[in-house]
C-alpha cells in the first residue's frame, strides 16, 4: 500500500473552512491534483491532507482520504471523518520520498 501526504494551501483551506479549529471535521471527499507523486495511491492507502496555520506555522492534519481513486481531475474517496489535529510535534519525523523533511522559515 502506498500512502501520501499533500499540502493544502492556506488560501484553499480558508475557502473550505470558514472558522477552522482543531477538533472540527472537514468533510472533504476529494483532492484536486493529478500530480505524478500521488500515483502511489493507486496501490491503496490513504491521502493525508495537511496545511500550515499562522501565526506560528502550526502543521495541521486537515483530512484523511482513505483508499482514494484517481479521476480525471484528482483523487476522490468517501468523505473524511478525521478531526483536524495539530501535528506540529511530528514535523521533524516526516520525510518525503525525496529524502527531505519539512523545514520551517
Amino acid at each position: 500500500m502506498g500512502s501520501a501526504m499533500a499540502i493544502v494551501s492556506k488560501a484553499v483551506f480558508e475557502k473550505l473552512v470558514a472558522q477552522p479549529q482543531v477538533g472540527a471535521v472537514v468533510e472533504l471527499d476529494r483532492y484536486k491534483s493529478t500530480h505524478r507523486t500521488l500515483e502511489t495511491l493507486g496501490e491503496g492507502g490513504a491521502l493525508f491532507l495537511v496545511t500550515v496555520r499562522p501565526p506560528d506555522e502550526q502543521l495541521w492534519l486537515v483530512a484523511v482520504l482513505e483508499q482514494p481513486a484517481l479521476g480525471k481531475d484528482g483523487w476522490s474517496a468517501p468523505a473524511n471523518t478525521t478531526p483536524i489535529a495539530d501535528i506540529s510535534a511530528a514535523k521533524s519525523k516526516l520525510v518525503f520520498t525525496s529524502g527531505t523533511g519539512i523545514t520551517t522559515k
